[in-house]
């Protein structure tokens, strides 16, 4: 009998051992390769985002509310303390152009667009205002934007305002954003838990896939009939590929490990990311190559001047200090610029040139975004681009 129990404490201490390995292996192939196991349950959503879709049935959002066409935008007056919207629906508190001789720069992206983290006064657009008063800048960012709701921004906003210059923010994370329709399947933690639109290839085209929640009661039904409406959202997504049915064993670490590896060495789809890099063969670069090209015939239709400004991320920064030899991990974009002979804005030798001395964590807030130095060295480096490319006086 002895015999028997230790035997059943060995191997149950074994069974614990290995589910804790395989938990730290999770997360270790999650952070380096974006690879997880979420099985799509009644449980997939937290309460957090469930109390978010829950203030967004009842109108009761500060700043970010559903948009039936973009998925989200900017509340028209939103005002989260921090943020502040005007009437229109986006950051700029003087969004009427003056009598002076100004240029129209209307800007377009996401949340390094938005300016997230810091004050109105302290975005890039508008410290950049108050080095040239003759730039008038309207701030469209949205935070969690892909390229793709960028470019449908800027397509609902045009007429109205008549940029002279229309500015598209992108940072590397877009080319996920551009291959999602439900945010959680991309960002499980997101506290932005909502659908979006996005555009496929068909015959070297574009096809854009509406957002597939467009009304705002459409997200009770999320709620009542959680893993039904999952499903649904799931027809488009690249992400959900990632994804498994529901499980009795879902519990176990060991299982999920073994499904993971399954996925990571069967999937016949590129990965978006090769080498920390943009791969040229993967779905993610090729529809964005697309929207960047349509974003700059819309733009020239519009008689106005297309301007790519690239956004580089803490973690690539980083990198690139420790590392001066890697290559840009948005090298594709800046070839794709250089072919086309696009205005294209990289930011990242500004940046490195202001982090010098290991002075990096003072351009970012502690969420990663750029703080009010950060916004300063963009808005510099932005105004002289527009001075050497003559696109203003």
């Amino acid at each position: 009998m002895k015999k028997f129990v230790y035997s059943l404490v060995t191997l149950i201490l074994t069974i614990i051992i290995i589910e804790l390995f395989c938990a730290s292996a999770i997360t270790f192939i999650w952070r380096k390769k974006h690879f997880t196991y979420l099985p799509t349950t009644q449980n997939m959503l937290s309460p957090m985002q469930q109390s978010r879709i829950r203030q967004l049935i009842n109108g009761q959002t500060k700043y970010i509310d559903h948009h039936g066409h973009l998925g989200w935008t900017v509340k028209p007056g939103g005002d989260n303390e921090l943020y502040r919207a005007n009437a229109y629906g986006f950051r700029t508190l003087n969004p009427l152009k003056n009598s002076g001789p100004s240029a129209t720069i209307a800007t377009y992206g996401d949340s390094f667009v938005h300016g997230d983290e810091v004050q109105n006064t302290e975005t890039w657009q508008e410290q950049a205002r108050a080095l040239n008063s003759q730039l008038h800048i309207l701030n469209f960012g949205v935070p969690g934007y892909g390229t793709d709701q960028s470019y449908l921004k800027y397509k609902t906003t045009a007429s109205q305002w008549k940029p002279d210059i229309a500015v598209l923010g992108f940072m590397s994370d877009n080319l996920k954003r551009n291959v999602n329709t439900f945010r959680p399947f991309y960002a499980p933690r997101t506290q932005f838990p909502m659908a979006k639109p996005r555009f496929e290839l068909i015959s070297d085209g574009l096809q854009l896939i509406p957002n597939p929640l467009p009304e705002r009661l459409d997200y009770q039904q999320l709620l009542d009939q959680q893993q039904e409406t999952l499903l649904r959202l799931s027809a488009h997504d690249y992400f959900y590929g990632f994804t498994y049915k529901p499980s009795v064993l879902d519990r176990s670490s060991i299982i999920k490990l073994l499904r993971i590896l399954h996925l990571f060495y069967t999937n016949p789809r590129p990965a978006i990311f090769k080498n920390n890099t943009f791969n040229p063969a993967s779905p993610a670069w090729q529809v964005t190559q697309k929207i960047l090209e349509a974003f700059h015939q819309s733009v020239r239709a519009n008689s106005s001047t297309p301007v790519i400004l690239i956004f580089p991320t803490y973690d690539e920064l980083n990198r690139y200090q420790h590392r001066p030899d890697h290559p840009r991990k948005h090298q594709l974009l800046l070839e794709l610029c250089q072919r086309n002979q696009w205005h294209c804005l990289d930011l990242t030798d500004a940046l490195l040139s202001a982090a010098s001395g290991s002075k990096l964590d003072t351009l970012f807030a502690p969420g990663r975004h750029y703080s009010p130095s950060g916004n300063a060295v963009v808005a510099r480096t932005f105004v002289e681009f527009l001075k050497k490319n003559q696109l203003i006086r």
